[in-house]
């Protein structure tokens, strides 16, 4: 979601030239132009609303997905912290009796297939963002283990998932110091983790650890 002073500058250019695109739905549920719908209610503006014509919650998730990823240009690092949590989400029915009363009353079609569809699978979710199986397990590493300062550094796309998957095995105290470190410290650490390797085979590295450089 924007931060509030940008929230107000969308604002007040739908107050001045209203409200260029749709707010997108998918039964009762924003699903693009969260942003759009706050700013509206600010505004004082009537939003206008564009049911999205998904068949199912699978179809509509898959275009969440493809939206989302080529407007923000995530790159294979982020896009594998996407499919992790993704993978095993279940795809249910939003609620009949949604929270906010500006969308429970709205009249829309519901989708023709309301079943719960089954958990997505860890091939299936990195076919959806176009990532390696190995980039999900790493990514799940890290969601599960990491440091949260880890886990933001890697969603920002300043720590590739690979290097943050070993040092969210490390403890917190170890995994703040390594991200808040100057980039020749990352670069001297993860040079360390090489040599680790070479030293003993048996010990597991990411791809990618050893051409890290910042």
């Amino acid at each position: 979601m924007m931060g509030q002073a940008d929230l107000a500058e969308l604002a007040d250019d739908i107050k001045s030239r209203g409200l260029l695109e749709s707010i997108e739905l998918y039964g009762d549920l924003i699903i693009d132009g969260r942003n759009r719908y706050q700013a509206c209610k600010i505004a004082g503006v009537q939003p206008h609303f564009m049911p999205l014509g998904a068949p199912n919650d699978a179809e509509a998730l898959a275009h969440i997905i493809s939206k989302n990823l080529k407007r923000r240009h995530l790159d294979a690092s982020q896009r594998s912290m996407v499919g992790a949590r993704i993978e095993n989400l279940r795809q249910g029915r939003p609620r009949a009796d949604s929270k906010d009363a500006n969308l429970r009353d709205l009249p829309l079609e519901q989708p023709n297939d309301a079943r719960p569809a089954p958990p997505i699978s860890r091939a299936a979710a990195a076919e959806m963002v176009n990532v390696s199986e190995r980039s999900i397990n790493s990514a799940k590493r890290v969601i599960e283990h990491g440091a949260p300062e880890v886990v933001q550094a890697v969603e920002s796309g300043d720590l590739p998932v690979s290097v943050a998957a070993i040092i969210a095995e490390q403890s917190l105290e170890e995994q703040k110091a390594f991200v808040t470190a100057p980039k020749p410290a990352r670069k001297k650490k993860a040079s360390q983790h090489r040599e680790d390797k070479k030293r003993n085979p048996l010990l597991h590295v990411p791809d990618g650890l050893a051409d890290f450089q910042g």
